[in-house]
């Protein structure tokens, strides 16, 4: 279908036409691009990786900088030369890698890979190529990815100002409640991040675990309760997550707590530190043992919240405060 190793010179040059006709037809389109497929696209051309990394000669010829660097670079100089800009957000991909976390090369899905605790567990680590710097890859990467941060200094650098989305995602085993909670993850890493949309390739199918990881944050009652617009920092131990939001009164308060264990339940204690008491909590917890998310009582006392988070579980608290301290 393409005759030719698509080269940084096509890449902006049909960017620039397509974003052009696209600007034209409809100024209040979001344009999103170029849609990286992983890894390696992050920093060379089609017509690099079929020559090989060390030789490069794409990149070499356009001073030896990583395709997405150059591309946004030279579509700021394009807006500030033209008035036009044609891209709003930077898009890219991201697939774990590691052994038998998702499908093998070649399935028609994503969703697969193994289920075992060592699997697993790797699953689980693998989520953190989305923001650790730390984390090095466990895979033929090698690297430290920390995809989200890594992108908004890219665009910081090249291109202020604009958006960032991951256009395809999925961390495998949506079948299984392990995937689930490792997608519940990535959700909340995505909202500290502040990618604008992330698409999940290809759609959680109801009953499986996939599907209810989306439903604890968009709607964990099945009467519209979500996680709110105002994300909060939080703090919780190895082997737990902790994902926090509240409204513009910081009168309510949706928490997403995540149990990455598979036999070992926690005692979570959840301080609402400078939240005021909590005057009325609910809790909804999924653990793939019923087909749906199942409502339950933590116990409050003052500030905190206490309840016991299943092995392999998503938990929704959604809590009442009274931030003036009244009871």
């Amino acid at each position: 279908m393409h005759p030719d190793p698509l080269t940084y010179d096509e890449l902006l040059e049909r960017t620039i036409a397509y974003g052009t006709a696209i600007r034209k037809a409809d100024t209040t389109a979001v344009i999103a691009g170029p849609s990286s497929y992983g890894w390696w696209e992050y920093f060379y051309s089609t017509k690099d990786m079929l020559a090989g990394h060390r030789l490069r000669p794409d990149r070499r010829a356009h001073g030896d900088m990583p395709l997405l660097a150059w591309y946004l670079k030279k579509l700021a100089e394009h807006e500030k030369k033209t008035g036009i800009r044609v891209l709003d957000v930077l898009d890219v991909h991201i697939y774990p890698q590691a052994d038998n976390v998702q499908m093998p090369d070649g399935a028609d899905s994503s969703g697969g890979g193994a289920t075992d605790k060592k699997t697993n567990d790797l699953r689980f680590r693998t989520t953190r190529s989305l923001w650790d710097r730390e984390y090095v890859d466990e895979s033929w990467i090698g690297e430290a990815v920390y995809l989200i941060p890594r992108m908004r200094e890219l665009i910081d650098q090249n291109y202020p100002g604009l958006g960032f989305q991951i256009g395809e995602y999925n961390f495998g085993a949506e079948g299984h409640p392990a995937g689930a909670v490792a997608l519940a993850e990535a959700l909340g890493r995505f909202a500290l991040g502040g990618v604008s949309h992330a698409f999940f390739w290809t759609y959680p199918q109801k009953p499986k675990p996939a599907y209810w990881a989306f439903r604890a944050y968009r709607n964990y009652d099945g009467r519209g309760g979500h996680f709110l617009e105002r994300i909060v920092p939080t703090a919780s131990p190895v082997g737990t997550s902790l994902f926090a939001s509240r409204d513009a009164n910081k009168a309510k308060w949706v928490l997403v707590a995540l149990n990455f264990s598979d036999s070992h339940a926690v005692n979570a204690d959840i301080a609402l530190e400078g939240c005021g008491p909590a005057r009325g909590v609910r809790s909804f917890v999924y653990t793939g043992e019923a087909p749906s998310m199942a409502q339950d009582s933590p116990v409050t006392e003052g500030s905190h919240v206490r309840a016991k988070l299943p092995p392999y579980s998503i938990t929704v608290f959604e809590i009442a405060t009274s931030p003036d301290g009244r009871k």
